[in-house]
């Protein structure tokens, strides 16, 4: 996902993937990884949320 996107998206509601319960809520990858990455209580958890982020931003990049 790139940076337009997410601006596109801005702060809607995201849909749930196509065969996930209907009633479940959505939950946005982005708004996950940055939770995950302000509430790292280890220096491992910091670093992998980090990197994750950081992931997010290079097309083709894995974490």
């Amino acid at each position: 996902m790139d940076s337009t996107e997410v601006e596109r998206r801005g702060d809607r509601p995201v849909p749930p993937p196509p065969g996930s319960s209907a009633g479940a809520p959505a939950i946005d990858p982005d708004q996950a990884a940055w939770r995950a990455f302000a509430e790292a209580a280890t220096p491992e958890a910091f670093y992998r949320s980090w990197l994750a982020l950081q992931c997010r931003q290079v097309p083709g990049a894995l974490s």
